[in-house]
């Protein structure tokens, strides 16, 4: 259909869609017991409140460049489903799940009975990354840029990590620290 450019705008929530939108199917999202439940080597990147579409994008192209089996994340929206999260992403939130959460219990409940280790990054705590040895079923936690993760998830972590750097800045931003992490336990 042909449209004026106001009615493109209200359908896609964006004023970045180049005058095209297509309307698709969304694929199927898994559960959270079917996302951890994957056989043999698995990655699952849990986000706590990283509500900026683009960092989140970053985080799914980075994802799917490594192999990630998928992302859990609790946020007050859905922001994966974003245009500007699918635009960042570059495809990568067509080939990695990303499932939207309203707290974690299901997630570490499958955890535990999956025998996931759960990891979280700390500026300034941690085992270095540098010397991790990642385990065959890891689940990451990283959180919104500032904040961090809440002390409620830090209590439920089994390993920190750190990432080395100079100290000239306190951190990395949340899609370049998990890129970094990322390409350690893909190599």
């Amino acid at each position: 259909h042909v449209v004026e450019r106001e009615e493109l705008d209200k359908l896609s929530r964006a004023t970045h869609h180049e005058d095209i939108l297509l309307v698709v199917k969304t694929k199927k999202i898994p559960s959270v017991k079917e996302l951890m439940s994957a056989p043999g080597r698995s990655f699952i990147m849990a986000l706590e409140e990283v509500e900026n579409p683009h960092n989140l994008g970053a985080i799914m192209r980075s994802c799917a460049h490594f192999g990630v089996t998928g992302i859990v994340y609790e946020a007050k929206v859905p922001v994966a489903l974003t245009a500007a999260a699918f635009r960042t992403s570059e495809g990568g939130a067509e080939s990695v799940p990303a499932i939207h959460l309203a707290n974690w219990a299901e997630v570490f409940d499958a955890a535990k009975r999956e025998g996931y280790k759960s990891f979280a990054t700390s500026s300034h705590d941690g085992e270095s990354l540098y010397k991790t040895k990642f385990p065959e079923k890891t689940l990451l936690f990283v959180g919104a840029e500032g904040s961090g993760l809440s002390d409620n998830l830090m209590k439920k972590m089994n390993a920190m990590l750190s990432i080395p750097g100079t100290g000239e800045v306190e951190s990395l931003n949340v899609s370049n620290a998990t890129t970094a992490i990322l390409t350690e336990w893909y190599r």
